[in-house]
């Protein structure tokens, strides 16, 4: 006698995964207060946010960030 195939089988739903931390982090609470040091380029910014600024912002403190995150972190904030 032939058995009849499944055309069709139930999946699992499925998950959705979202970073937390850096990528690099492996323990968040221990190190997130050493991620981003201050600098005259962070100052820089928010005084420029804080006087509402309307012309583009440029910081010759750029090119002193600390970290890669702080790169991106500035490159992100400059083009927005």
């Amino acid at each position: 006698m032939k058995t009849k195939k499944k055309m069709f089988a139930p999946i699992d739903n499925t998950k959705e995964y979202a970073e937390r931390t850096y990528y690099t982090v492996k323990y968040y609470k221990s190190e997130a207060a050493n991620l981003i040091k201050s600098s005259l380029f962070w100052s820089e910014l928010a005084n420029f946010f804080i006087n509402c600024g309307q012309k583009d912002f440029l910081s010759s403190s750029f090119m002193y960030l600390n970290s890669p995150i702080d790169f991106v972190l500035a490159s992100a904030f400059i083009s927005s």
